[in-house]
């Protein structure tokens, strides 16, 4: 049986193709790249965080955009159940007044944000050593000479 070639070189020529084409969007610069050595690989954390930021205000956008075009009536506001088609919204400045809302149809979208465990709590509070992901993109500096892999 023949050895599968065409697959590795495939990927090693878009292996290539997406370092030169995607780096510099992710804060790499390239310059002095000599194969796969890394000795010329420098990383620039403010355009990682800018192409981070950028994506997520994209997102963002194409939601709104599409819920929109679907006719539907988007609202960004702490909110409570109130029965089958009802939401009680709360405030969102102490100058505006509580509403309730009705509709035939209600799409809640909870959302949330990442939090400290009780457990890291002490090592947050000051010190700086637990932060969140959302933390980690308002640093103005990463702190480290490559930026954080993801573990998943």
């Amino acid at each position: 049986m023949p050895l599968p070639t065409s697959s590795p070189v495939h990927r090693a020529a878009q292996l290539r193709q997406i370092l030169e084409d995607d780096a510099p969007t992710y804060g790499y610069q390239l310059d002095g790249l000599d194969g796969f050595a890394t000795d010329g690989v420098e990383h620039d954390w403010p355009t990682l965080v800018g192409a981070v930021q950028q994506h997520v205000k994209s997102l963002n956008f194409g939601y709104r955009t599409a819920l929109s075009d679907a006719g539907v009536t988007y609202v960004n506001a702490r909110g409570t159940l109130a029965g089958g088609h009802t939401v009680h919204l709360a405030p969102s400045s102490p100058k505006q007044p509580a509403r309730t809302v009705s509709a035939r149809h209600i799409v809640l979208a909870v959302g949330g944000r990442p939090r400290v465990p009780a457990s890291l709590a002490r090592a947050a509070v000051g010190g700086g050593r637990v932060i969140t992901s959302d933390d980690l993109f308002s640093l103005k500096v990463s702190g480290h000479r490559r930026p954080p892999m993801d573990l998943r």
